[in-house]
């Protein structure tokens, strides 16, 4: 691989990466389940209000933890003069942070639209939000950027067995 291809390749990635972090931590804010209760009113809640009984979570903290952290990566790799090469490793681990949200929230999540769908006073209806789309296309974006960063071979990636 050229130096040139190289480089284009790295800037992909960052592009990938920084995209990626911004819609983790969108999706962590943008609501996960949004709807209408007639005892209640409008339902909308975010990655943060998550949970079975009326507390917060903190799952909306690592959302947007993870969302940073990858936002940093991707920089890391469109400005490796700017920012220490420490810093320029690879989205997957966030990625991978971002699968193990979903998979503990979506449940957790359809979970609430069923309890709010089956209430027998008419007119309640819940569905799921966009938050959890925007935060699973994060998740897959951070997911590409990784792989392309291992396929350009990007210093930022090294291969397995090296050092």
């Amino acid at each position: 691989m050229t130096r040139r291809s190289r480089k284009s390749a790295q800037s992909i990635t960052g592009w990938l990466g920084f995209v990626a972090g911004c819609l983790m931590v969108a999706g962590s804010l943008l609501p996960w389940i949004s709807g209408f209760a007639n005892i209640i009113g409008y339902i909308t809640q975010s990655l943060f209000q998550l949970s079975p009984i009326d507390t917060d979570t903190v799952d909306g903290f690592f959302g947007i933890g993870l969302g940073v952290v990858t936002i940093v990566f991707g920089l890391a790799r469109l400005a490796p003069s700017f920012i220490p090469s420490r810093f320029a490793r690879s989205p997957g681990w966030p990625a991978l942070g971002c699968g193990v949200l979903l998979s503990v929230d979506v449940p957790r999540a359809l979970q609430m639209v069923t309890i709010v769908n089956r209430v027998p006073v008419g007119g309640n209806h819940a569905e799921l939000g966009v938050g959890i789309v925007v935060f699973g296309a994060g998740m897959v974006l951070a997911t590409a950027s990784a792989r392309l960063g291992q396929l350009a071979g990007s210093p930022a990636s090294p291969s397995p067995g090296t050092s």
